[in-house]
């Protein structure tokens, strides 16, 4: 499905900034949590950031542990 827009609250902006800033010469990982509504807009309220298992700069995996708890966790953000 095609989404129309995206919109990003201001907190999750800001966590994703960080994130990338923080380091600026390697590729970074993240979640974003969120809802799309009836007229196919995301709404995105938060960011799940992930630590990297493969340290080359040019390499961006993640643990299916990290996986797991970040889909438990965004799960639980919707009750």
């Amino acid at each position: 499905m095609a989404v129309q827009a995206a919109h990003l609250d201001s907190d999750a902006f800001l966590v994703c900034l960080n994130h990338a800033l923080s380091t600026e010469k390697e590729e970074v990982m993240g979640l974003c949590i969120g809802q799309v509504d009836t007229c196919r807009i995301v709404h995105i309220h938060s960011v799940i950031i992930l630590r990297r298992s493969d340290k080359r700069k040019d390499r961006v995996e993640i643990s299916p542990e990290q996986l797991s708890a970040a889909s438990t966790e965004a799960e639980i953000s919707f009750i």
